[in-house]
């Protein structure tokens, strides 16, 4: 009897374990149209399923499917690294006949909360902290849908 106690126990703890494990893994949900709060004007929208546009009034660049000026299909994605902090966030053009990568746009992000968030965009080299004087550095709020 003792052993099947001490079984059901360690059964209890490992299930536990495994719960907090995925929990605290999960990537959080950036979907959404996050807009700069010093214009509240322009910003970016991320959806589910990693598509990504730049947000400028009413008008949006990016997504699964635009046109470039040269005529290119052209997609822009984003990818997301948690394992990281300053989490990563990766903005990303891709050429959408051929897959290629023509570009990508080296982000850091911090979370203030689940609809407030940091983000300091790099273009030639990915920062490693965020510096509010930087013209990289904008302070997003998630709208409301």
């Amino acid at each position: 009897m003792l052993l099947n106690n001490k079984i059901i126990h360690q059964a209890f703890l490992l299930a536990a374990l495994v719960a907090l494990f995925t929990a605290c893994s999960k990537a959080p949900d950036l979907s959404g149209k996050w807009l700069d709060q010093q214009d509240k004007v322009n910003g970016l929208r991320l959806d589910k399923e990693g598509y990504a546009w730049f947000v400028n009034g009413d008008k949006e660049a990016g997504g699964e499917r635009f046109l470039r000026e040269d005529g290119k299909e052209m997609q822009m994605k984003y990818e997301l690294n948690t394992e990281k902090s300053p989490m990563w966030l990766d903005l990303v053009l891709v050429e959408k006949a051929t897959g290629k990568e023509e570009s990508r746009r080296m982000c850091i992000i911090n979370l203030l909360d689940k609809n407030t968030m940091e983000l300091m965009m790099g273009f030639a080299t990915r920062d490693t902290k965020f510096d509010k004087a930087s013209n990289g550095y904008s302070l997003l709020k998630r709208e409301e849908e």
